[in-house]
């Protein structure tokens, strides 16, 4: 019994180091991510601004909608090998939740910690020549899910316990790095916003 289960736990503690990139395929063809693209264009909703429409906020916050997100376009171990089609996916999110009500929906659905381990293993994405478009797209949906939960009037505890998440995801991640990019990069950009307010 005691070899079967020392065995087991060489087998699981090699299975979760195996690098997140290499789970990935090793490239998603580029029909197959319009195709998925599309797929989040439509059950998200149109690109307007939502900030005074209400039933495009609850199509945003459908089970549909966040299904497509969740688990179609932040499914890194799908599009870590593949930059040319994540971005575009990563387009049409940043349309929908890249913005203040969008920001709302997703805090309300996942804290900033699963967020964040979500982008953590995003392969090889970047090292990509789409990387700094997908850092600032990437960098603006974090940005609107910390001011949903810095301006939460009712959870205190809910601002510190992101806030902490970014500074762990920070100093975990060198500089220079795409993990790096969207924590330094909302957070400069939160505290221009209140200055500016």
């Amino acid at each position: 019994k005691t070899s079967k289960t020392s065995s087991k736990s060489s087998a699981y503690n090699a299975l979760i180091e195996i690098p997140s990139h290499s789970v990935c395929p090793a490239s998603v063809p580029i029909s197959i991510a319009r195709a998925c693209a599309s797929l989040v264009a439509v059950c998200c909703g149109t690109d307007i601004d939502t900030e005074f429409r209400p039933a495009i906020r609850v199509q945003r916050s459908s089970d549909l909608a966040l299904t497509c997100v969740f688990g179609v376009a932040f499914r890194m171990d799908l599009w870590g090998n593949s930059p040319e089609g994540f971005i575009l996916i990563l387009q049409e999110l940043t349309l929908r939740y890249g913005n203040v009500p969008g920001g709302q929906i997703l805090r309300r659905q996942i804290p900033i910690q699963t967020f964040l381990d979500y982008i953590r293993s995003a392969g090889t994405l970047e090292h990509s020549t789409e990387y700094p478009e997908i850092a600032d797209g990437l960098t603006d949906i974090l940005q609107h899910m910390l001011l949903a939960s810095l301006s939460h009037r009712k959870d205190i505890r809910m601002a510190e316990r992101d806030i902490a998440a970014c500074m762990g995801a920070l100093s975990d991640s060198p500089l220079g790095s795409l993990m790096a990019h969207m924590v330094l990069n909302s957070l400069l950009n939160i505290l221009e916003w209140c200055n500016n307010s």
